[in-house]
């Protein structure tokens, strides 16, 4: 059993304890129990909410597979044409092709089905494949308008042969004509032109050769009947006209043939690619309405499992609710119970308020210990906390540079006091630079104010309002003897200080008139901070140290604050 205390309010704090503790210990604990049965219940609802989800999501992934499959046999339809068949499926009809039609039109002998009949494409091209021919308009030795047919199917395979032998030949012509050399004196170049002008005439003896061998086949003589050019037409001969237009798809026998000989062929691999489209298709289709049963099956499952949960779920919470009701009784009959000890806690704090009032005083003074100490901290922290560093210094100029620049926020006229350490590592201030111009990120040159011939480079530098990367935070009060209030905040802003309306907790300097009277220097411990604070509490300044105690600020006179704004 432990002892009783023997602090002032020891008397009423063990009945205090044993009053309110164990009726929030049983409501905390019933609470968990209904809070763990709740989320029990929600999440098997959300697994079969998921189920759910995941069925519709299926189904409707299955109709989107089946549309995407008959959209495209639809559009297969299109591009092959001969649209009178349909295919149903998913409640559409799918317009697809006549299987008959299409290979009446693509067989060599057919015949459209239906009671008109009729021959196919592919027959009534063979049929045609006896062309007329027009003779040109403009012949010299011919009528205009002559007509004679001529049967190319009857041409023989020698002569087509021929004829395609000549153009593989000489498809890429005599090729340009050699050019004499501008100097007729380079022996070397003439020679090198005679021998390409004898080749290139060669060349061109040996195709009329190969002309005249084509002009005297008895085919090219039917032709010619037909077929009759003007030599001087484009430069070429007239049998040079008429090999280049019997070459033409249209006009030339072994070309149209060529271009016949693999329709067949062509034809049944296009049927057997519709056929398996279709297949596929059929089968795709087949496949998707069966997942779609499939989906709905497992939804109807989902559902009636949810069902089952939901219900499930409702006993339980109307038993939960049940429970929270009589706990709630009970946990307002603990309440009554509750207040009364607490009205009893009163009487006793009443009878006892004298020992309660020293207890707060003794707190009150340990809150301004802290507060006391709190402030020579700050102060011996800010006081000597260097900002920065001389990098070199000229005594006889009287100027010198620092490591610090744009990217610290230093500017013209900012003032700096300098501070070195004796041989007993004791800071020992020698004067005061002013920044006068900024040259980089991290450099700036200065002239010497005061303790020109004593500052050295690697001596440092310091401002209690300055400070490169965090605003310093100010209040000033009432009115200064020197420096008009909006000159002293417009050259706060440009050290970066923040100049507060008040004081609170983000205050790091008050700032007081000399007139004010007489106080310690920052920096400098205050061994009577720790007094009590009803003595001198008339003063303005007594009162202004104990707030700033309770704001952990510093107070800084109007002298101090004049050495350290900048020009």
């Amino acid at each position: 059993m432990r002892a009783p205390s023997h602090h002032p309010s020891g008397i009423y704090r063990g009945s205090e304890r044993g009053a309110s503790a164990w009726p929030l210990v049983l409501a905390l604990v019933l609470l968990l129990v209904f809070v763990y049965l709740w989320y029990a219940e929600t999440d098997k609802r959300d697994e079969a909410l998921a189920k759910q989800k995941d069925a519709q999501e299926a189904e409707l992934q299955a109709k989107n597979e089946t549309k995407r499959a008959m959209d495209e046999l639809e559009a297969l339809s299109r591009i092959v044409g001969f649209q009178d068949a349909t295919f149903s499926a998913d409640g559409r009809t799918i317009s697809t092709t006549n299987r008959a039609t299409l290979e009446a039109h693509v067989k060599p002998d057919g015949t459209l089905p239906g009671e008109t009949g009729g021959k196919g494409t592919l027959a009534v091209l063979e049929e045609k494949a006896q062309m007329p021919f027009t003779r040109a308009g403009r012949i010299h030795t011919s009528q205009i308008g002559v007509e004679k047919p001529l049967d190319y199917s009857v041409l023989p395979q020698a002569f087509k042969d021929k004829l395609q032998a000549y153009r593989d030949k000489w498809q890429d012509g005599l090729g340009p004509k050699p050019v004499p050399p501008t100097d007729e004196d380079d022996t070397a170049k003439m020679a090198e032109y005679r021998d390409a002008l004898a080749e290139y005439e060669a060349k061109g003896k040996e195709r009329d050769a190969d002309l005249a061998d084509l002009s005297t086949d008895e085919s090219w003589k039917q032709i010619a009947e037909v077929v009759r050019m003007p030599a001087e037409w484009a430069g070429q001969t007239g049998t040079e006209i008429v090999v280049d237009y019997l070459s033409l798809p249209e006009g030339g026998a072994y070309t149209v043939e060529a271009l016949l000989k693999p329709l067949p062929a062509m034809i049944d691999a296009f049927k057997s690619e519709i056929t398996a489209l279709q297949s596929a298709a059929v089968t795709t289709i087949t496949q998707q309405a069966a997942d779609i049963t499939s989906a709905r099956t497992e939804l109807d499952n989902t559902r009636t499992e949810l069902a089952r949960v939901q219900s499930e779920s409702t006993q339980q919470i109307e038993a939960a609710n049940r429970t929270i009701t009589e706990q709630t009784e009970s946990i307002t009959r603990l309440q009554d119970e509750k207040s009364t000890a607490q009205n009893e806690l009163e009487q006793t704090k009443e009878r006892h308020k004298g020992e309660m009032t020293k207890v707060e005083a003794d707190r009150d003074a340990y809150r301004a210990g802290l507060a006391n100490s709190k402030e020579r901290h700050l102060v011996r922290m800010r006081r000597d906390d260097p900002k920065g560093t001389i990098l070199a210094v000229s005594d006889a100029l009287g100027t010198g540079t620092i490591d610090l620049g744009t990217s610290d926020r230093s500017y013209i006229g900012l003032i700096f006091v300098v501070s070195g350490l004796d041989r007993g590592g004791n800071r020992v201030d020698k004067g005061r630079v002013v920044v006068t111009q900024v040259t980089g990120e991290h450099s700036s040159k200065v002239r010497v104010l005061e303790g020109r011939g004593q500052i050295a480079g690697g001596d440092r530098l310091h401002n209690a309002l300055y400070n490169p990367t965090d605003p310093m935070h100010v209040y000033i009060h009432g009115k200064l003897d020197k420096w008009p209030r909006e000159l002293a905040v417009t050259r706060l802003r440009r050290l970066g200080v923040v100049v507060q309306d008040q004081v609170n907790g983000d205050t790091d300097y008050i700032i007081v008139p000399n007139s004010l009277g007489e106080t310690p220097d920052v920096g400098t411990e205050d061994e009577g901070g720790d007094e009590e604070e009803g003595e001198g509490a008339a003063n303005p300044l007594a009162q202004l140290e104990v707030l700033a105690r309770r704001n952990g600020a510093v107070i800084m006179p109007e002298r101090l604050f004049d050495t350290l704004l900048d020009f």
